[in-house]
C-alpha cells in the first residue's frame, strides 16, 4: 500500500505544501511499488530518496499530493507513517519477525 503523511506548509522554491510518500511493502517489492506509483503520478525515478533503506520515500509537493490522493494513496499522520512503514522495515532489516 502507498501511504503519505499529512501535507504541511513549506517555503521551498515555488512550492507551498509537502508530504512524504512511502510503500509499506518490505524490501525490493516496496521499492518497485513506490517507483511504479511515483511514475503514475509524474515523479521521476531518480527523485526517490534513501533507496533501499527503511526510510525510502518520495517527497511530494503541491499538485503531486493531489495526484497521489486521486490515484489511491492513503493519507496518514506522520506518526502513523513511521509506525506502519519505518518501524516494520527496520525490524525486517534486523531479521526480526
Amino acid at each position: 500500500m502507498i501511504l503519505f503523511d499529512t501535507p504541511r506548509p513549506v517555503d521551498f522554491r515555488r512550492f507551498t505544501t509537502t508530504a512524504h510518500m512511502m510503500s509499506d511493502r518490505i524490501g525490493e517489492e516496496g521499492t518497485r511499488e513506490l517507483l511504479a506509483f511515483g511514475a503514475r503520478i509524474g515523479l521521476w525515478e531518480h527523485w526517490i530518496q534513501r533507496r533501499g533503506e527503511p526510510t525510502e520515500h518520495f517527497d511530494l509537493f503541491d499538485g503531486a499530493v493531489d495526484r497521489a490522493r486521486a490515484c489511491g494513496a492513503v493519507e496518514v499522520t506522520p506518526r502513523e507513517l513511521v509506525l506502519r512503514v519505518v518501524f516494520p522495515k527496520r525490524a525486517a532489516a534486523r531479521g526480526e519477525p
